[in-house]
């Protein structure tokens, strides 16, 4: 939080001055019990009343609220400080700073701000309207057209690009991980859940003397590169979203809900006729040529673009495709 001279910075400073300070109640102490109480109508920090949970995990939960201050609708994110991902404490803190880094960014929300106190860590972001996941749930049929699955894949490289540009790497790419927002008949995609990012150089550096690296990511979509404990690159970034798309353009993926060893086994012995099945020639030329891609090689982000973008051939819009998942 923002306390006496750094309230001063806060106004000085240009980049911070549209985002909020937020203050929480010094009583306030939660554990995962209270947090599975938390229901509409209560207000968190003395600020923020609840309009209904938006998801909830082993980390903590994120909310739709309004800011009683300003009548705004945002998403306020919480983690216990105990259940911090991978073992890491305050790691939705460093996903603020990466949010930070990102602002103004086309495909990165708007930060408004972060804060502790005692067993609680919490952000403050912009309210979007569903995760790509969620809205394949909602889908009639269980997946998307090829058009519109290729449009949240151009999307998706987009925003690794401009993340990537940063000297960030995911390292958790998947539909859960992007949300929408319609703004009339467009529908705006964004990355979100920076828990586990890292800088691209100070990984690096940290894993050179490592023959093998921990396992982070989601298994379903996890490059095999991952799941051979080999140092993660912006490569395998890519790989997941292929893994994505093949997901909402199919409603599956060969190797759900198995055991991540069956699943690293699965993903190298797998042809690219089972894998893929009978989609357009360039779904297997935007596989092969992330085969063909090695840990420190320059990537052609445009090249994958322009592949996904050739293959939205139908005249029926996403949001047209998917209007009924918003009302849902």
């Amino acid at each position: 939080m923002l306390k006496g001279n750094n309230f001063k910075q806060l106004l000085l400073s240009t980049k911070l001055a549209k985002q909020f300070l937020f203050r929480i109640h010094p009583s306030l102490a939660m554990d995962r019990g209270q947090l599975a109480e938390i229901q509409p109508g209560s207000v968190l920090f003395c600020r923020f009343e609840i309009v209904r949970k938006l998801g909830v995990g082993s980390f903590g939960a994120v909310f739709e609220a309004v800011d009683r201050g300003s009548g705004q609708r945002v998403a306020v994110k919480l983690e216990l400080k105990k259940y911090g991902r991978y073992g890491k404490k305050e790691a939705i803190l460093k996903e603020a700073k990466v949010i930070e880094a990102m602002q103004g960014v086309h495909h990165f929300l708007e930060y408004y701000g972060c804060g502790k106190q005692y067993d609680c860590h919490y952000i403050v972001m912009e309210l979007a309207d569903a995760s790509v996941a969620k809205l394949l749930q909602r889908s009639e049929m269980g997946k998307f057209s090829l058009s519109t699955s290729a449009y949240f894949a151009y999307n998706f490289v987009e925003a690794l690009k401009e993340l990537h540009k940063a000297g960030f790497m995911h390292r958790d790419v998947k539909p859960a991980n992007f949300v929408v927002k319609r703004i009339g008949m467009v529908l705006k995609v964004y990355l979100t859940d920076f828990g586990t990012a890292k800088r691209v150089e100070n990984y690096r550096e940290t894993v050179k003397l490592q023959s093998k690296v921990p396992f982070v990511g989601s298994t379903n979509y996890s490059s095999p590169n991952v799941h051979m404990g080999k140092p993660y690159s912006p490569v395998d970034d890519l790989f997941s979203v292929f893994y994505s798309f093949l997901k909402i353009s199919t409603g599956t993926l060969p190797w759900c809900g198995r055991l991540k060893s069956i699943v690293a086994i699965q993903k190298f012995c797998i042809s690219p006729t089972e894998l893929i099945g009978c989609k357009p020639e360039t779904v297997y030329q935007i596989y092969e040529k992330l085969r063909s891609l090695n840990y420190d090689d320059e990537l052609d982000y445009d090249w994958f673009i322009d592949k996904f973008k050739s293959l939205m051939i139908s005249d029926l819009s996403p949001i047209e495709e998917i209007f009924e998942s918003f009302t849902a």
